[in-house]
């Protein structure tokens, strides 16, 4: 981006112009320009980025000179590029989708956990009324609840539990039948 550029204009070994604030002293960046020209490519082909480090701050810089009509080449830039807000707006970026990330899971958590239990509270309803039926206990109902597979098996369990009721009663009255009966025969 532009606005983590900066530009230095020299001519000769001095400042013209530039747009760093609290910039280096001249010497400096005469200093820095050489070095970067003693890096530099062939003619023709973009200047190689060195890095330096200015004001606490990383840059990215590249030089290169300006040849004027005549032919001479007293004019130069140095074009600097700042790295490092770019990688604290990626830092920022990334926190940001890590903490979405954590919120995203818990909340999906939270919402598979409800259906979940949701799915499972008529089950869990009719494993404690069959176990109460396997202990003699032919008055447990289940409460159907929806006409879904769950209601479907609700209503065939209070089915089958009645059918059992009245099978036991009608055992039972033919028990209490043979034992006065056994009881005359004796």
């Amino acid at each position: 981006m532009l606005s983590h550029s900066q530009i230095v204009l020299l001519a000769n070994g001095r400042v013209l112009a530039s747009t760093v604030q609290n910039g280096e002293s001249q010497q400096d960046f005469a200093k820095l320009f050489s070095e970067c020209q003693a890096h530099s490519g062939q003619p023709g082909t973009l200047p190689p980025l060195t890095k330096v480090l200015l004001n606490d701050e990383h840059y990215y810089c590249s030089a290169g000179k300006f040849t004027s009509l005549s032919g001479d080449s007293k004019f130069g830039y140095l074009l600097l590029s700042s790295y490092e807000k770019s990688l604290a707006g990626l830092h920022r970026t990334q926190e940001t989708l890590v903490l979405d990330s954590a919120l995203a899971t818990l909340l999906g958590t939270a919402i598979v956990w409800l259906l979940v239990r949701k799915v499972t509270q008529p089950l869990r309803a009719l494993s404690a009324s069959a176990q109460a039926v396997g202990q003699g206990d032919f008055s447990q109902r289940v409460q159907v609840t929806s006409s879904d597979e769950c209601g479907e098996l609700a209503a065939v369990f209070n089915q089958m539990t009645e059918n059992l009721k009245r099978s036991r009663a009608q055992l039972e009255s033919k028990l209490e039948t043979l034992k006065t009966t056994q009881a005359q025969l004796i």
